[in-house]
């Protein structure tokens, strides 16, 4: 998607088109990478990565406004920071005197009229990356963007995920690209969905009307490109799945049968571990079931909390697992929910001598792409990462396996 979407703007810009400046909106962890495919794509362009705290953002911000720069990329937590917020529906905007407001307690920073360094500058295009991320129309976020991007001529949205509960989440996305098109999230519910209320008296989406599909596709269809990967890829063996259960160590058992038939656990180390309510107790059995646990105190409030350690009978296997060899020489990716247990499985590699890389949030953007760079071009055959910092937006095309731990 993004090397199609810097070409796509390289071909307006060849026909006569102006499409700088230009805005690129992506997750935090890509943004050093777009950069990075800019360099690839279109060399000749010049890209400025907004990044650091807010008055190094500010002073970015004006570095490029003075040097011209072509291309600014921002990671979509800092839009609302950087831009006014565009009313939506009945959501009160916060004003401060200046603006109209009554509360004198309502400085300019928290103003969310006041034009701001984004809505100084005209953009032509903007590409929204991963756009699902403003797929609620009340959020800060999707307003900010809307507000900062809303006259740009060219813009596009990329997302491999465009629905994640229902056919509603589109119209964010639709009413940007597209606002007179749709201007009415209400308007569209009425005339094309099918809706029924539950039992709180809220609103439940069964789906497009049966006698609205035509129309609803020949409304979406000219706004969006669907590639699937048997069009673009379709070299790819099929994807075989294997599923491994493994049994839960001494420890972690003992621990885990403990938490479950009485909600609390006694460690080896002589803390006890509880949990007060079922939903601490379904986490905790959660996390015996990855690892066992010791308890450690915080580094900022001085309390004792859990963490997972060894042994942990998942780490075990995958560690027996590589020296049986049993993945030969293919390049292998490990995904985790929990980053505990990543680094974990990370300590044990580190202990065997194994190179890999490493994806967590606890990193920085530099280690990141270093680790994929790496991992990309065949320097290392492993790569850790979380589900979080990892699962979204990163190239690992090299891998042959994934495994989810």
């Amino acid at each position: 998607k993004t090397a199609q979407a810097i070409r796509a703007l390289k071909r307006l810009r060849d026909q006569g088109e102006d499409v700088f400046p230009a805005l690129i909106v992506c997750p935090n962890t890509l943004k050093k990478n777009w950069a990075r495919e800019f360099n690839k794509w279109w060399p000749e362009v010049t890209t400025q990565v907004i990044k650091g705290t807010a008055s190094q953002r500010k002073k970015q911000f004006t570095i490029a406004e003075e040097s011209n720069l072509d291309v600014l990329i921002l990671n979509w937590e800092s839009l609302r920071s950087h831009s006014r917020l565009a009313p939506y529906g009945s959501v009160a905007l916060t004003r401060c005197s200046d603006c109209g407001g009554h509360d004198e307690s309502v400085s300019i920073t928290r103003c969310e009229v006041h034009n701001r360094e984004l809505n100084a500058v005209d953009f032509k295009s903007v590409v929204a990356d991963e756009i699902h991320r403003s797929k609620d129309p009340k959020s800060k976020q999707t307003r900010a963007l809307w507000s900062a991007t809303g006259d740009a001529k060219f813009k596009f949205a990329l997302t491999g995920t465009p629905i994640a509960n229902n056919v509603v989440d589109l119209w964010p996305i639709l009413h940007w690209l597209s606002p007179k098109d749709w201007p009415s999230k209400t308007k569209l519910i009425d005339r094309m969905i099918d809706t029924m209320l539950n039992a709180f008296g809220g609103m439940l989406v069964l789906g497009v009307k049966p006698h609205m599909q035509d129309e609803f596709y020949k409304a979406i269809n000219p706004h969006m490109r669907r590639m699937l990967k048997q069009k673009v890829l379709p070299w790819l063996p099929e994807q075989v799945f294997e599923r491994r259960d493994v049994e839960m160590s001494t420890k972690q058992k003992k621990a885990y049968e403990q938490m479950r038939d009485n909600m609390i656990a006694e460690l080896e180390d002589g803390e006890a571990l509880t949990a007060p309510s079922i939903l601490t107790q379904t986490t905790r059995l959660n996390q015996f079931a990855n690892a066992y646990a010791e308890m450690v105190p915080d580094s900022n409030t001085g309390e004792l909390r859990a963490v997972l350690a060894e042994p942990s009978c998942k780490v075990d296997a995958v560690m027996a697992d590589i020296k049986a060899n049993d993945f030969g020489d293919d390049s292998v990716a490990v995904c985790a929910v929990s980053r505990q247990l990543i680094e974990l499985l990370s300590a044990a590699m580190t202990k065997a001598e194994i190179p890999h890389g490493l994806i967590t949030g606890a990193q920085s953007e530099e280690e990141r792409q270093i680790a994929i760079d790496d991992f990309q071009s065949g320097r290392t055959k492993w790569i850790l990462f979380t589900a979080q910092a990892g699962g979204v937006g990163v190239t690992l095309t090299a891998a042959r396996r994934l495994i989810m731990l």
